[in-house]
């Protein structure tokens, strides 16, 4: 199966309680991409995070600079 025949999984990460490091287990069993969408100022903004690190294939961890609310796309 060549990439542009695969068929998108997606995993959403709701993140309601205000923090610095978001622990995501996501069971995709890959090493997707990660959207991440924070509440600011009444909307919600789109950001890079400090880091993003793949424990497994299956869960990884988003670092930022300070405690965050709001949601991750992982693809």
């Amino acid at each position: 199966m060549t990439l542009a025949h695969r068929i998108a999984t997606v995993y959403n990460h709701t993140q309601a309680t205000p923090s610095d490091t978001w622990t995501i287990t996501h069971n995709l069993k890959d090493y997707p991409l990660v959207d991440v969408y924070i509440d600011f100022d009444g909307g919600i903004q789109k950001i890079i995070p400090l880091e993003v690190i793949y424990v497994d294939t299956n869960s990884c961890t988003i670092t930022f600079s300070n405690p965050q609310t709001g949601f991750a796309s992982v693809v």
